[in-house]
């Protein structure tokens, strides 16, 4: 039996590629050119050497997981407009009741029969007390409910009891918009109801009360991320991408070798835009070069050869159109340090080399030149540079 569905509110981080993809070099991925953008402008430097303890990453990533995580029943019956704003508890309800578990067994219980009998929802400020995973909460939230034999709309919403100023349990509050009511020490709706016609605001206690023993989930979530410290996340992670990512250390070229490749392709099944309008027919011979010309030249270096560098300086200066320059790999040791230092010794921007282009342009040694033509050939030339 479903007794509840989640709505887990979250933010995403969008970053674009430095450059576009092209169909001569397919360069690399751009998830990996957004981390080289951010190590460029800066955003990964001045780390520092603090020991990073591994049971406050996992428990800030539990805890912030589990952040505005509001449980809603029957999110299906919500217009579309609604579906797109951020969900609120109260939403399509009678007004809501506070509660805790600290609260005796029998008051929770009667408390999710009269949020079920009078479609309130019941709200949590937090998790189980010294607990720190949201499984845990809704656990007791479903042996509570399994009792109860009812299935009320529950959330776990800390900043609903800021709010309304919530400090002990149980209160109904009833919220017009304009006007609301909050009612301490009851679970009678009527008498809240009756009591909303004359008054408004927060009233006195009516009934026993009982502290909230829940932590505030958002406080919880701030005091467990200040413990950590995010320069050293950072550059763990720096050290993960330069010890997982692949690089190729091609053999210096002892003699002068050239080669064209035909980029021409056979369509096998019909090209379409989004308006279904055919743009190449199964069977057409396309030439992509011939169709939409262009002038790239690729240099591939040995970044660690001075004298390759020397010979790129030299083509640098004389080149026109585009170009690109790849190098074959850096010292994993100081990947961005050394990157960096290859850039300043150049004075251009340079890619690290993917195995896609050695592929396409059969490059076994540097350096290297892969270049387009009129004629709609791709010319690639090994060059010796001793």
């Amino acid at each position: 039996m479903q007794l509840f569905k989640y709505v887990v509110l979250a933010i995403s981080l969008g970053t674009a590629p430095l450059i576009a993809k092209t169909d001569v070099t397919d360069i690399t991925d751009a998830a990996k050119l957004a981390v080289e953008q951010a190590k460029e402008k800066g955003w990964l430097k001045g780390f520092e050497s603090t020991k990073l303890d591994p049971k406050q990453i996992e428990r800030v990533t539990d805890i912030a997981k589990q952040a505005q995580v509001i449980a809603i029943q029957n999110t299906s019956n919500l217009s579309n407009e609604n579906q797109q704003k951020q969900p609120d508890l109260m939403e399509q309800t009678n007004g809501a009741l506070f509660i805790s578990l600290s609260m005796p067994r029998k008051t929770l219980l009667d408390s999710f029969k009269v949020a079920h009998e009078n479609n309130l929802v019941v709200v949590f400020r937090g998790l189980k007390k010294q607990t720190n995973h949201i499984s845990i909460m809704m656990k007791e939230i479903h042996k509570l409910s399994a009792v109860a034999k009812v299935e009320p709309k529950v959330g776990i919403d800390p900043t609903k009891f800021a709010k309304y100023n919530i400090t002990a349990v149980p209160t109904i509050v009833i919220d017009k918009g304009e006007s609301f009511i909050s009612v301490p020490g009851t679970l009678d709706f009527e008498f809240v109801k009756n009591e909303f016609k004359d008054k408004e605001g927060e009233q006195a206690a009516v009934g026993p009360l009982f502290n909230i023993d829940e932590v505030d989930l958002i406080e919880q979530m701030k005091q467990a991320a200040a413990s950590i410290n995010w320069e050293t996340k950072k550059k763990q992670a720096v050290k993960r991408f330069w010890k997982n990512y692949k690089t190729f250390e091609l053999p210096q070229a002892t003699e002068e070798r050239q080669w064209l490749i035909d980029p021409t392709v056979r369509v096998v099944k019909d090209i379409k835009n989004g308006k279904g309008e055919i743009l190449a027919r199964a069977g057409d011979v396309l030439n992509p070069l011939t169709q939409f010309p262009m002038s790239l030249r690729i240099f591939v270096i040995n970044p660690s050869i001075a004298k390759e560098i020397d010979w790129l300086k030299n083509e640098l200066k004389k080149v026109s159109g585009m170009f690109q320059v790849h190098i074959t790999h850096v010292d994993k040791s100081n990947g961005w340090e050394n990157l960096n230092e290859i850039r300043s010794a150049l004075g251009t921007p340079v890619f690290l080399l993917q195995e896609q282009v050695l592929k396409k342009f059969d490059i076994t040694a540097t350096p290297s030149v892969v270049q387009t033509r009129p004629d709609g050939l791709i010319q690639v030339e090994q060059v010796n540079a001793l």
